[in-house]
């Protein structure tokens, strides 16, 4: 049997390869087996085949099946980007499936950009060969041209120089957020972050993270995951001195609780929320190092979690 599957990112076409009570066992067979899961036979999460995936599938289909330097929008675990997607191919994945694969390079070969440069392609804006990568095409990864992204732009190095020229505000001792010209300007934003973390919000946060206890009522595993989830969001401002001192303490605190939590508390996690915190981390890595390996470490840290899941 045929249904759509909401996957938090997107909706993906599954088959129900088995049912115990109410609880169905879902693979999506056009993707890497590390998507398939089991779903609740009344969740809201699943829906007739083909409400949800056709059209997106269609377009999938007339746009990469058979094409060549297709030209799109890619997300690359932090932000959408411009990027090209050089050819498909059906490649074999975990457990011998063979799924549609996309290899995607994050540029655009063109001839006017803010900051080109050159492979043997030619001249293109945007990131080198070093991090291109196969992506399986239903990803919901892949939209169509300049809907997601919004062109190219070297942004965090435009940023890069801030820093060092922001002083503390009067009253405080320490700069936590800077405004960025692609992320937010907003005074009032950025005072209330240098507020809170002058306050001792970040630390204290950090600290409940790393050592508090964990109950059934006042600080459950789901909480903890979306306390990094709320921490990340704004992560893009943090001041680079922050990122120094608490970034990856925050990511070494959710990765410890995720991976070293008894069963019983893992079981209670919520899927949404496991997932969001994951996508966290890379968020964060992104402001020590580059987008590419920020994800990789995020890639690295799923897999480990699922297999802690599969354990439990």
């Amino acid at each position: 049997m045929l249904l759509d599957v909401d996957k938090s990112s997107g909706w993906l076409k599954g088959t129900v390869k088995a049912v115990d009570g109410d609880r169905l066992s879902v693979e999506f067979l056009d993707s890497d087996p590390e998507h398939d899961k089991i779903v609740g036979r009344w969740s809201t999460h699943i829906a007739e085949a083909d409400s949800k995936t056709k059209k997106d599938a269609e377009w999938r289909h007339a746009t990469f099946i058979g094409k060549t330097d297709v030209v799109c929008d890619v997300y690359d675990g932090n932000e959408w980007l411009e990027a090209t997607v050089f050819e498909t191919v059906e490649k074999q994945v975990q457990y011998g499936r063979v799924i549609p694969m996309c290899f995607v390079a994050f540029r655009v070969y063109r001839e006017k950009g803010r900051k080109l440069r050159q492979d043997e392609r030619g001249v293109y804006e945007g990131y080198g060969s070093k991090y291109d990568e196969w992506i399986p095409l239903n990803s919901p990864c892949f939209a169509t041209h300049l809907s997601k992204s919004q062109g190219f732009e070297e942004k965090e190095e435009d940023d890069a120089d801030i820093d060092k020229f922001i002083q503390p505000s009067l009253g405080f001792d320490r700069v936590y957020a800077v405004p960025r010209i692609y992320s937010s300007l907003s005074k009032k934003f950025i005072y209330l972050m240098d507020m809170f973390g002058n306050s001792g919000g970040f630390d204290e946060l950090l600290e409940v993270m790393e050592s508090q206890e964990l109950d059934d009522k006042n600080l459950t595993l789901t909480a903890v995951g979306y306390l990094i989830t709320l921490v990340s969001m704004p992560s893009k401002l943090w001041h680079k001195d922050f990122v120094a001192s608490h970034g990856a303490r925050f990511c070494a605190a959710i990765e410890k609780r995720f991976l070293e939590s008894d069963d019983v508390k893992l079981r209670e996690l919520d899927q949404n929320c496991s997932y969001q915190a994951i996508l966290a981390t890379s968020m964060i890595r992104a402001r020590s190092m580059r987008r590419a390996e920020a994800r990789k470490e995020m890639e690295v840290f799923n897999l480990k979690f699922t297999k802690r899941c599969l354990e439990s």
